[in-house]
């Protein structure tokens, strides 16, 4: 996985999405984001960059969680 912040966009999750929940913020690579964008679970934040904290960009967690093409099929029908 890429880690580079330059290619880290921000999201607000626009539904739950575990372990995400609807509102919350977070950063993805940005193929990751624009995936969960096109699925209609998150929507870009502000300018998309993430946001520092303490002077420095936080290092991305890959917990290497996805949805499977079952759940996403069921919440799109919810």
């Amino acid at each position: 996985m890429n880690t580079n912040t330059n290619d880290m966009v921000c999201v607000r999750f626009l539904r739950n999405d575990l372990p995400y929940l609807k509102g919350e913020l977070a950063g993805f690579p940005r193929a990751q984001a624009e995936r969960l964008i096109k699925l209609g679970f998150a929507e870009q934040h502000g300018d998309g960059k993430p946001v520092r904290i303490g002077g420095r960009v936080p290092e991305p967690i890959d917990s290497g969680y996805w949805s499977p093409p079952e759940v996403i099929a069921a919440a799109r029908k919810a």
